[in-house]
C-alpha cells in the first residue's frame, strides 16, 4: 500500500477509502425502513449491551463517540427494534442508509 493511501481519521491511521466511507456515513443520518425514515443512532447513544465502554473509537468501524457507525456495523443499534442492526428482523440493509 502506498503511503498516500493512508490517512489519519479520528486519530488513527487507516486507508483513505475507508476514511472517506466513514465521512460519507456521517451524512447518512437515517435508515429507510418499511417506507419510513428513521434516524440512526450515534455511537455512544446505544442502549443495548453491545455498547463499547470508555471514550475510545468503535472497535469495529472506528467511528468516534457522537459519530454514526458505518452502516450495519456490528456495534450499531437498530433504531426500530433497538437490537443489533445487522442481525435484527427489521430488514435494514446498507443501501437503506440515506442522506436526509
Amino acid at each position: 500500500m502506498a503511503a498516500d493511501d493512508l490517512v489519519t481519521y479520528n486519530g488513527v491511521s487507516m486507508r483513505r477509502d475507508y476514511a472517506e466511507s466513514l465521512q460519507t456515513a456521517q451524512r447518512q443520518t437515517q435508515y429507510r425502513v418499511a417506507e419510513q425514515l428513521v434516524p440512526r443512532i450515534h455511537f455512544g447513544d446505544e442502549t443495548y449491551p453491545m455498547v463499547s465502554p470508555g471514550s475510545g473509537l468503535c472497535s469495529c468501524c472506528s467511528a468516534a463517540r457522537g459519530q454514526l457507525h458505518e452502516p450495519l456495523c456490528e456495534r450499531e443499534q437498530c433504531p426500530v427494534c433497538k437490537l443489533q442492526v445487522m442481525s435484527c428482523d427489521c430488514d435494514v440493509f446498507t443501501d437503506d442508509a440515506i442522506e436526509a
